[in-house]
């Protein structure tokens, strides 16, 4: 009875776990940092581009994409894709009309803009085929 119990308890940690390892939001600094340094963009990364435009980052939100992402999806994403979401405070301080926090597909080594705000940061330019 005690086993089935442990088996019971195990079963559930290892299901939240893996439920957990599909969204990740990042609240701590060295843990943003890391990931708004990785990602470049023109005049150097995104974390220098949202640190010229005067925006304060909340928190950066990962997703991995699902096998039912993929099904939503097909043209857009691919197995092995991360969606990551930079929600920010403040005014990018754009020639264009900026809607909503800057949002990436991050593909092998790639970065796709989902948003014309990411595209911005990416680029410097206000064009956005999304």
């Amino acid at each position: 009875m005690k086993q089935a119990l442990m088996i019971g308890a195990l079963s559930i940690i290892l299901f939240a776990n893996a439920a957990l390892a599909e969204d990740l939001s990042i609240h701590d600094t060295v843990g943003i940092a890391k990931i708004v340094h990785s990602i470049p963009a023109a005049d150097g990364d995104i974390a220098q581009r949202l640190y010229d435009s005067g925006v304060k980052i909340d928190y950066v939100s990962v997703h991995k994409i699902t096998r039912e992402d993929v099904q939503e999806d097909p043209e857009h994403v691919t197995m092995g894709d991360q969606e990551i979401t930079i929600l920010t405070q403040g005014d990018f301080g754009a020639p264009c009309q900026l809607l909503g926090d800057p949002r990436f597909i991050k593909r092998k080594n790639r970065y796709i803009p989902q948003s014309r705000t990411a595209a911005y940061l990416l680029t410097g330019s206000c064009k956005f085929d999304g």
